[in-house]
């Protein structure tokens, strides 16, 4: 399962031109073969700093818990700068249920440990540091647009996140923070990263040209020939 999701991730990632290399190309069928391949190597060298499967859950986990993180961050950003847009649905609520989700991500997140925390901070600085080559290695008239005003709220997140576990009462962690309160620091700090990255989010105006430009995108893409 794993497998076949962190493909699509790989080859939609290559599509938006935040990595280099053919991670984008499909077959005939429409399967990102060169994405799944990837993956599968990529899956193998992972075992290696891990004693047990148990061990690499708990990693895919958070990491899976840090990627919806961005869920509710992203709606209440949208729905302040794209209030009126047209939707098959609409989430009731959501402005009390997107910051309870991104504290329920982080708790998540922190109940894993601070020995799973640390080896899947160093595995997202080892993406950053892939994503700057990639950058600094693309025509500038390929680069995509990243908007660093709306995105730096990321950094004191991972930074605070790291920090309490470190002091927390989970697997590794020193213990400094009591039990039940490390819960409520989790939530506060969580609350206001979430407020804080709704309120650098991109104005109004940049979203919609950003939208303009994935919708004529997505027009002029060639349909992909299934066989069959």
């Amino acid at each position: 399962m794993y497998l076949g999701t962190s493909s699509r991730l790989s080859y939609a990632i290559g599509r938006n031109g935040y990595i280099p290399g053919m991670v984008d190309k499909v077959s005939k069928r429409g399967v990102p073969w060169v994405s799944i391949l990837l993956a599968f190597v990529v899956g193998l060298i992972v075992f290696l700093p891990f004693p047990s499967w148990q061990s690499l859950v708990g990693l895919v986990t958070s990491a899976t818990a840090i990627m919806y993180a961005f869920a509710p961050v992203s709606l209440g950003a949208l729905r302040k700068s794209d209030p009126d847009r047209v939707r098959p649905y609409r989430l009731p609520f959501a402005a009390v249920l997107s910051p309870l989700g991104f504290v329920s991500a982080d708790l998540i997140v922190y109940w894993s440990g601070w020995t799973t925390v640390d080896k899947l901070f160093g595995a997202l600085m080892i993406g950053v540091v892939l994503f700057g080559i990639s950058m600094a290695f693309r025509k500038p008239d390929k680069r995509p647009v990243v908007d660093w005003k709306a995105s730096i709220w990321v950094l004191p997140w991972l930074a605070g996140m790291a920090v309490i576990s470190y002091l927390g009462q989970f697997t590794g962690g020193r213990g400094t923070i009591p039990f039940y309160l490390d819960l409520v620091v989790v939530a506060v700090f969580s609350l206001v990263i979430y407020y804080m990255a709704v309120a650098l989010s991109m104005p109004a105006a940049k979203v919609q040209a950003a939208i303009a430009a994935e919708e004529f995108d997505a027009d002029n893409q060639p349909e992909l020939k299934v066989a069959g």
